[in-house]
């Protein structure tokens, strides 16, 4: 074994369940190791009371165990006062004991190991991913969360340079102080900020216009990846956030989440003008539009915004696209088809599972890249009901796609027997006919390798018959739910002998 090379390992374990791994730390020192960097790769800091941040308290305190660390998971509020106290050269110690006595209850070897982490930010040198986050008011306490941000800063020195995905969930009017105009990380390529304020009476626009454009302006020579969203509970003029951006070169992926009010009364220029710039590069494309909490507006109708000139802007070489559109139920195919048209022959990756499509509305969806030269390999749909007659189809008019997403309203054995516009009692929905039926429906030649089946509304208490059906009929998928086909199928078998 100690012939055998260090990478080749790193291959070898890529075939062993983390459960298992991690019980291989006696084996041998290189064993040890990769054990060692698996254990550590991922942790968080949050609350005393949660026991990954425990281990990461104790771990942290060892150069050693710090080093192996890759992803950070911190919401650092909690440290805030001890943190101000001991800028007040008072014993860090001592006042985070004194805190810990009357919040959280630990015991002095806790308080203890949380003074190492707070002395120890500069050992985590090989941080690649860090999720900094202050939400959720008011289980996250902003002002506690204030006192904390020196604990930020430092941690920038300390894996500013190595640094290449930043996701930021923290209030514009933290960004200021955590975002100085000195900070450079020249890493930096996959970038997500959540954009809110702590306080009704800030101006957002203004803030983002002087703190996060200038961050991403100073990072437009490495970013990548551009992820923009905003709750559900604000209304924020976002546009300035891509209007003002510079062309960023490397960038290949936008994602964007946002209320949408009205065309109106939704400034959505900036969009346009950033899909504008970056057209030749763009490879992935995330739209989601949602409901502005409390408000009943009536969205705008389907073709009026796919009419909005950021869907008129063309993107030849986009590979993966996600359309989320909340609020329309009628007419929303219709319009979305004449928009996918452009993207038959580049399209690896299409979900649209965000309205429940009937098979005819699917249909439509899969004409357009049933053609010789359509490259796509996923499709992720939500459905009213699935039937064999829907995976006849698939199979004969996209044979070579090889992962296939769906959530669905029920099973159903013959298309003609069930029509989603009539009203039925679940009893009278023929499930059951599924079952009996799909043995007769067999797809040997479909390069279909991974199979997901999200959410199923109403299955009669026969799921696992159903999706045991599913499965033998499709001879050539691996994959299940991520689970191999042998472990798909003995959990169905271990649930219906439960049932039996």
């Amino acid at each position: 074994m100690r012939d055998i090379p260090y990478d080749v390992w790193l291959c070898i374990v890529q075939f062993i369940p983390r459960n298992e791994l991690l019980r291989l730390y006696g084996v041998d020192r290189i064993l040890f190791d990769i054990v060692m960097n698996e254990r550590y790769r991922e942790t968080r800091i949050y609350h005393l009371g949660d026991e990954m941040t425990r281990q990461c308290l104790v771990g942290l305190g060892s150069p050693d165990i710090a080093r192996r660390v890759r992803t950070l998971h911190l919401r650092p509020h909690l440290f805030g006062k001890p943190l101000a106290f001991h800028g007040q050269k008072k014993s860090l110690s001592q006042s985070l004991l004194r805190k810990l006595s009357k919040e959280e209850k630990q015991s002095a070897a806790t308080a203890k190991a949380s003074v190492q982490l707070l002395r120890s930010i500069t050992n985590l040198t090989n941080l690649v991913t860090l999720n900094l986050e202050c939400q959720n008011y008011p289980v996250d306490d902003y002002n506690d969360f204030k006192l904390a941000i020196p604990f930020i800063t430092n941690g920038w020195l300390a894996y500013g340079s190595v640094l290449r995905t930043l996701s930021l969930k923290i209030p514009l009017e933290a960004c200021k102080e955590c975002l100085p105009p000195s900070l450079r990380l020249p890493s930096l390529e996959d970038l997500s900020i959540h954009i809110f304020t702590a306080y009704l009476t800030t101006d957002a626009t203004k803030l983002v216009r002087s703190v996060l454009v200038p961050f991403v302006n100073r990072h437009s020579l490495t970013i990548e990846s551009l992820t923009i969203s905003t709750p559900m509970a604000f209304n924020y003029n976002i546009s300035p956030m891509f209007g003002e951006l510079e062309y960023l070169p490397r960038l290949t992926k936008i994602d964007v989440y946002f209320p949408l009010i009205s065309l109106q009364q939704t400034d959505s220029a900036g969009l346009h003008h950033l899909l504008k710039a970056q057209s030749g590069n763009l490879l992935t494309l995330r739209i989601r539009f949602g409901h502005l909490f409390g408000l009943t507006t009536q969205p705008p109708a389907p073709c009026a915004l796919f009419a909005h000139p950021m869907f008129k802007v063309s993107l030849p070489n986009l590979k993966s696209l996600e359309l989320n559109i909340l609020g329309h139920n009628t007419r929303l195919v219709q319009c979305v088809v004449p928009y996918l048209h452009q993207f038959r022959d580049s399209l690896t990756t299409l979900v649209l599972n965000h309205h429940q499509a009937t098979h005819l509305e699917a249909y439509d969806i899969i004409d357009v890249f049933e053609r010789s030269s359509s490259r796509l390999l996923l499709l992720d749909l939500w459905l009213t009901h699935l039937s064999p007659s829907f995976l006849d189809v698939l199979s004969v008019k996209l044979p070579d796609l090889e992962r296939l997403n769906l959530s669905f309203g029920t099973f159903v054995g013959h298309d003609h027997t069930f029509s989603m516009t009539r009203s039925y009692s679940h009893r009278h929905i023929p499930i059951q006919e599924f079952c009996s039926e799909m043995p007769n429906h067999v797809y040997t030649d479909w390069k279909l390798k991974h199979l997901k089946i999200g959410n199923v509304g109403y299955c009669a208490g026969i799921l696992a018959q159903c999706e045991t059906a599913l499965a033998m009929s499709l001879p050539g998928v691996k994959t299940f739910d991520g689970l191999s086909r042998r472990d798909y199928l003995a959990k169905w078998d271990q649930v219906y002998c439960k049932v039996v």
